[in-house]
């Protein structure tokens, strides 16, 4: 039954192969009596059983039973039993309910369900009446819960400490559990399944779990929401992950709670196809309030992957900088990001912030991956307060940010900041083929203290003033990246105790005609050239302070700007013949003269679409090598 439960709420791959392979030996519950005893619980009072280890149910009037009386007779009793209702009832427990400590035990009250105002809730209600103890508490294997109402209790409305057991599942298996003093769902221990709940207002977290295991499974819930979908949050995490939790957290639905998700203390879950919006990390209660509004990740490696993160807050105060809109890690090294849209998220909406849909701290071997990061802003504020990096921000730390698509985010709703696409602040990071298009900042991308290597990308149609903006040493090297449609292309900013070498090797920068190719704006910067293509600007490449700073240009090609500026050694001139420049395609067309003029850059064996360098007799100049298909003529006799 257990396989098939989790078939049916949709896991997919490792995950559902091990759940299903390691429940084969140890089967977890299903409504049964074959080979153990049904207890019918007809009665909402709250007297114990008469004469427990007799298999059972009474109260000492014969046929009367209380849910207090067949846990009692279910723990006494060998073998696994179920505990079932008659009825729709409330019950009320004066003291703690015992707890389920005898193997095999299910709670099930999925055939009681009733409609309520058009919508079905369960028909069978614990309510602790605010008293300080647990709703239940399972310390035994193959136990389930399904199909109750679970309320008003002061600690958490289930704890479960066990393995191989099943809080929900699909369809009125599910539970409602809610308004409780602390976590929803308490978990320690390992390999248990959390499904098809509705979990929310609790005084905690909805669920929170310590030290379990990778085939513990968090699937189907819906976590902060009422029954028709408004916000009813639970009033710290969604879900809280610590001490080495590695649970599968899939296809839930978490929203209007603080934060959506929190790990820590070397967690690492696989965080798939979630729902993740609503939420505002401001409250000072919770743990590193202002960062991560819909995820937040502190000396974890999380594997976030295929998620909807939407119109999360980082922070709202004025106190200090928010930090990760719609996701923030801290120390998460190896943490993967992959395929998910994260969209209109917000670092902070009073004051400075940064990261308005990712903000990565000190972070190595990150990866963050085709992923669809649009419209976030890491500040909105209309003072003078900053921001950096819309989109994306990363400070410190090392990975791969490849395949993205960094599209219609500020870094500044009023304009300005740093960074409208991409912030880099210190690091060493691979940009790889992402395209970053209508970004809002001072920049498009801004690279400072950086070391990174800046390769294949698409920085096209920014409104940005400026599309890449690098800033202090050391430098990164910039290759293969086609970077047009901004006044100024790249600029280059150092001082005398922060100087800059950068270097540029075929890439392609097309202007708007009013703006600079190339611009070292200091004193302090060196550029090495190689193999560039400078396009319709109103200076090509360009020295503000020609006294102390160096510009060394090497086989560029000049087109259509208005002043060359510096040409440097073996220019070319001549159109280059773009495939469809208007419709964004800057790839070389026949004809054109940057192919095979180029020099020698052994170090540069492919082009921005991964294509080898030389295809033809020499280098192509710019991003592009080209590549024509010539289909072979037919002759037709008809």
């Amino acid at each position: 039954m257990k396989g098939k439960l989790l078939l049916s709420i949709g896991l997919g791959g490792l995950f559902l192969a091990l759940t299903v392979g390691l429940l084969a030996a140890g089967r977890p519950p299903a409504a049964r009596a074959a080979g153990g005893e049904t207890f019918t619980v007809n009665n909402p009072g709250d007297d114990e059983d008469f004469n427990r280890g007799d298999c059972s149910c009474n109260i000492g009037l014969p046929g009367v039973c209380t849910l207090r009386a067949a846990i009692q007779e279910a723990n006494a009793c060998r073998g696994p039993q179920t505990i079932r209702f008659s009825g729709l009832m409330s019950i009320y427990p004066a003291t703690a309910l015992p707890a389920l400590t005898d193997n095999g035990t299910v709670i099930d009250g999925s055939d009681q369900w009733q409609v309520v105002s058009g919508y079905e809730v369960p028909g069978v209600v614990l309510n602790g009446q605010g008293r300080n103890f647990n709703g239940l508490v399972i310390t035994a294997s193959n136990c389930a819960v399904y199909g109750l109402g679970i309320t008003n209790f002061g600690q958490h409305g289930i704890y479960l400490h066990a393995s191989f057991s099943a809080i929900g599942g699909v369809g009125h298996r599910g539970n409602m559990i809610y308004s409780n003093g602390w976590h929803g769902v308490s978990m320690e221990g390992s390999r248990n399944l959390i499904a098809g709940n509705l979990i929310a207002a609790n005084g905690w977290s909805g669920i929170a779990a310590n030290g379990v295991d990778m085939i513990t499974q968090i699937n189907d819930n819906r976590i902060g929401l009422t029954i028709d979908g408004r916000p009813w949050g639970n009033s710290f995490y969604g879900i809280h992950l610590t001490d080495g939790s590695a649970p599968g957290i899939i296809s839930n639905t978490i929203a209007y709670n603080k934060r959506g998700i929190y790990m820590d203390n070397h967690s690492s879950p696989r965080i798939y196809n979630n729902t993740i919006y609503g939420h505002n990390a401001s409250a000072s209660s919770l743990n590193y309030a202002g960062y991560g509004g819909g995820i937040f990740c502190y000396d974890s490696a999380p594997v976030i992957s295929e998620n909807v993160i939407t119109n999360n807050v980082a922070y709202t105060g004025t106190d200090k900088t928010g930090y990760g809109g719609g996701i923030a890690l801290v120390y998460c090294h190896n943490a993967r990001i992959e395929g998910n849209t994260v969209v209109s998220n917000t670092a902070n909406t009073t004051y400075e912030g940064e990261g308005g849909g990712i903000y990565i701290k000190d972070s190595n071997n990150i990866v963050v991956r085709a992923n669809q990061v649009l419209s976030n802003v890491a500040t909105t504020t209309s003072g003078r307060e900053w921001g950096w990096g819309g989109g994306i921000a990363v400070s410190g730390g090392s990975g791969i940010i490849e395949y993205n698509e960094i599209a219609g985010n500020k870094a500044r709703s009023a304009g300005g900041g740093s960074g409208g696409g991409l912030y880099q602040w210190y690091g060493s990071t691979t940009f790889r083929r992402n395209r970053v298009t209508g970004n809002h900042g001072g920049a498009a991308v801004y690279l400072g203290f950086s070391s990174s290597l800046f390769e294949s990308n698409q920085v096209v149609g920014n409104p940005a003033f400026l599309a890449v903006d690098l800033l202090y040493s050391p430098g990164p090297v910039l290759v293969n990246n086609i970077i047009a449609g901004s006044r100024y292309a790249v600029n280059a900013f150092a001082t005398a105790d922060y100087s800059l070498t950068a270097k540029l090797f075929h890439n392609t920068l097309v202007g708007t005609g009013d703006g600079r190719g190339v611009t070292a704006e200091s004193g302090y910067v060196s550029l090495v050239l190689v193999n560039n293509i400078v396009v319709s600007h109103a200076i090509g490449i360009s020295n503000t302070y020609p006294a102390s700073s160096t510009i060394s240009a090497d086989h560029t090609l000049f087109w259509g700007n208005a002043d060359n500026g510096i040409v440097g050694t073996n220019p070319v001139y001549g159109n280059p013949r773009f495939l469809n420049p208007a419709g964004g395609n800057y790839h070389l067309g026949p004809g054109s003269a940057a192919i095979d003029v180029g020099v020698t850059e052994p170090t540069i064996t492919a082009d921005i679409d991964g294509d080898p360098r030389p295809i033809g007799a020499g280098y192509d100049i710019g991003a592009d090598e080209a590549r024509f298909v010539y289909l072979p003529l037919v002759l037709r006799n008809y």
